[in-house]
């Protein structure tokens, strides 16, 4: 899986037009192949700053992304932002649950999940 995230600072006078348009290209970009999800997350901290999270099957299927109009539009935004957008691409190699939560919190080198099999 690979995740990209975007950070993006706001021009507080554009930003009814910035948040329409993220909006958009965010509902968008959920309907192509191999989107598994987008999310937008607006700061706690910073009211300006606004962060978009694309999680894709595969890095192929991204760059296939990169081709359409969707990212085209997010590129053709950064004229509403006080600075460029800045882009992060992250390759995960594996995921972990709740049960490497409740392994580290209560020391057990193994647990049982509901089938019975052990985790190590």
């Amino acid at each position: 899986m690979i995740i990209v995230r975007f950070k993006m600072l706001m021009d507080p006078k554009n930003r009814n037009e910035l948040l329409n348009a993220v909006r958009n290209i965010s509902q968008e970009v959920r309907k192509e192949e191999g989107c598994i999800d987008n999310l937008i997350l607006k700061s706690l901290d910073d009211e300006n700053e606004l962060i978009m999270i694309e999680s894709w099957k595969s890095r192929v299927l991204l760059e296939k992304h990169w081709k359409t109009l969707n990212f085209s539009a997010l590129l053709g935004i950064q004229n509403l932002l006080g600075k460029p957008i800045q882009v992060e691409i992250n390759k995960v190699t594996g995921s972990q649950g709740l049960e490497e939560i409740e392994k580290s919190r209560t020391g057990k080198k193994e647990i049982s999940n509901e089938k019975g099999l052990k985790v190590i």
